[in-house]
């Protein structure tokens, strides 16, 4: 079944209702928004407070019409097939060896064109969907794997990682998912790993995500730490922290967010092993280089890899090369490529990592 197809029957039931919704958006005027909008504050406004306001400024009820033009718009894209995947190597700085590839989600809107995560998925939050986008990404994810390892031998030691929103945590059918996916699939557990930022796992309710990302582990499926480093609430400085209950978990990955590694800087000195350095003095040794270094080390302590993401030139890597991290993952290496680049990428990785044995 084509990816399309498959997303669309996950959302088949929606129906009517979805096309209703769609055909209101699209008839929706400025004034009745505006009163929509109006009645919902009213109802929001404590017993003894001034009433809100009758007038709406323009700014609120363009937002209000973006909002649910976008919704409707989205709804629209889950039965249609727009969403996408895009696949994104890990690679192994020492050895440029493929190790995983992360699968994004991308939006094929209809007059904004290929759209990221960040324009679609809170909203796909709010309204529930992140659930259905979520399941259909874990079974393109383990089919795609599995696929891959069955045309190519060389390929059977790879990771495929997918990102898990903070509603999916906490969604009471996510194992049951993940076992679908890699039972469809015929893919071992071992080969899934599911990426989640300390955002999103000291969200609340937060017994509901450890029991969840515990019987996943449970299961074989891998778990990755995501985004350390990024600033977060009650962690401005996004420095890791090694007490939280994430990390009691069996952590097989630990992924170091993109702003650390935009931060590293840009001013290399020096060689080893034929790689440009940094010298001690250099913008990497500063906040960035320490946030990073802490990162490595709580891996290593845990004896796992670190990965930084956001790798886009050659500075970069020989900064991350001295600081000892072993893999990376960015636009130095590859960009999001659909699946059939992606093969071919990797049959050319393959290639020519055995010409070179």
């Amino acid at each position: 079944m084509s990816s399309s197809g498959s997303l669309s029957g996950r959302v088949g039931a929606l129906g009517a209702a979805a096309a209703t919704l769609i055909a209101r958006a699209g008839r929706a005027r400025p004034a009745v928004l505006a009163s929509a909008d109006l009645e919902e504050r009213r109802l929001a406004t404590p017993p003894g407070a001034p009433p809100p306001s009758r007038a709406p400024s323009v700014a609120q009820t363009a937002a209000l019409v973006e909002r649910l033009t976008m919704e409707a718009d989205l709804r629209n894209a889950l039965v249609a097939g727009d969403l996408v995947l895009r696949y994104q190597p890990i690679v192994d700085l020492a050895s440029g060896r493929i190790v995983a590839f992360e699968t994004l989600c991308r939006w094929r809107h209809w007059s904004r064109g290929l759209l990221g995560p960040a324009h679609f998925v809170p909203l796909a939050e709010e309204t529930g969907f992140i659930v259905t986008i979520g399941g259909w990404v874990l079974d393109e994810s383990c089919r795609r794997l599995a696929l891959w390892r069955a045309r190519l031998g060389a390929a059977r030691d790879l990771d495929v990682t997918v990102n898990l929103s903070a509603v999916e945590l906490r969604d009471r059918g996510l194992v049951d998912r993940a076992a679908s996916a890699l039972d469809a699939a015929g893919l071992p557990a071992e080969r899934l790993v599911v990426e989640v930022n300390e955002a999103a796992a000291y969200a609340e309710p937060q017994d509901r995500a450890a029991r969840n990302l515990r019987t996943l582990t449970d299961m074989g499926v891998g778990l990755a730490v995501d985004d350390v480093g990024a600033p977060r609430p009650g962690n401005p400085t996004g420095r890791p922290d090694p007490d939280g209950w994430l990390w009691s978990m069996p952590v097989r990955l630990v992924k170091i967010d993109r702003s650390v590694t935009a931060g590293l800087g840009d001013r290399p000195t020096g060689s080893r092993a034929g790689v440009t350095v940094a010298a001690a003095g250099a913008p990497g040794a500063g906040r960035a280089g320490r946030t990073l270094a802490a990162a490595v080390g709580l891996a290593g302590e845990r004896g796992v890899p670190a990965v930084a993401k956001g790798v886009e030139t050659p500075e970069q890597l020989a900064h991350l090369y001295r600081l000892g991290c072993p893999a990376g993952q960015g636009f130095l290496f590859a960009r999001p490529m659909d699946p059939a680049d992606a093969e071919a990428y990797l049959r050319r990785l393959l290639r020519s990592t055995r010409s070179s044995a």
